[in-house]
Parts: C-alpha cells; sequence; structure tokens
C-alpha cells in the first residue's frame, strides 16, 4: 500500500512512485488530461488522435468517431464526440465553460490557453 508509516523510510519513495504511476495516467488519458488542467483537449482527425494512446481514443477511433473534445468543468469533465472532422471551437468551449457554471479563472485560463495553442490540438502542462 502507499500509506505507510510515517517512521518507515521507504515511504517518501513510495509515494512518489505512486504519484509518478497517477501522472502518466493523467498525461495518456484524455478525460484526467483535461480534468486536472482545468482546461480541455480537442482532437480532430486521424493525426491527432495519434497523439494519444489511451482506451479512450481507441474507442473512439473504433466507432468511426473523427472528432474528439473534451472540456473541464466545475462538475467534472464534458466529452464531445462527432463522426466528423471539426475544427477546434472557441465559441463552443467558453458556451460550455459558462452553461456548466465555470468561473472567472477558467475565463482567464481559456484566454491564455488560445494564446498558446498550436495545430488545433491543446495539450495543458500540468501544474507541479
Amino acid at each position: 500500500m502507499i500509506w505507510e508509516k510515517a517512521d518507515d523510510s521507504r515511504s517518501p519513495f513510495r509515494l512518489r512512485q505512486a504519484f509518478l504511476r497517477i501522472r502518466r495516467l493523467i498525461d495518456n488519458n484524455i478525460l484526467g488530461r483535461a480534468l486536472f488542467s482545468g482546461g480541455f483537449v480537442w482532437l480532430a482527425g486521424d493525426h491527432e488522435f495519434q497523439l494519444y494512446e489511451c482506451e479512450r481514443v481507441k474507442e473512439a477511433r473504433i466507432h468511426g468517431i473523427q472528432t474528439l473534445a473534451c472540456i473541464a468543468t466545475l462538475s467534472g469533465v464534458l466529452e464531445l464526440a462527432f463522426l466528423d472532422v471539426i475544427q477546434q471551437d472557441w465559441g463552443l468551449v467558453h458556451l460550455t465553460k459558462s452553461l456548466f457554471r465555470s468561473n472567472d479563472d477558467d475565463h482567464n485560463r481559456l484566454s491564455n490557453q488560445q494564446a498558446t495553442c498550436e495545430a488545433n490540438v491543446l495539450v495543458h502542462p500540468l501544474k507541479n
């Protein structure tokens, strides 16, 4: 178990290992990435789908999904799937955030993310 007695000299090592396992799961999981970044991930087309190896993306590809958008809200993550390739839509992201009552911090974060968006795929670094 990762939670052991504080006097166990290996506890910090085990906690770090557990953290690294969780971090790898988040980094490779589209839903976790959106949730823990507080932003969104928008994948449109085969090339962008290949950037993620998580089961969610593989399942979407099997079912013919061409666009997958995961948008973090205060309530969780809204997942949208489309059979067509739809390029990133900031209006839809803002509408989703406002419908799910996101706060002003989310609006400011979105503005900063828009400036750093590359190739229609928004991948957010996790804060330490």
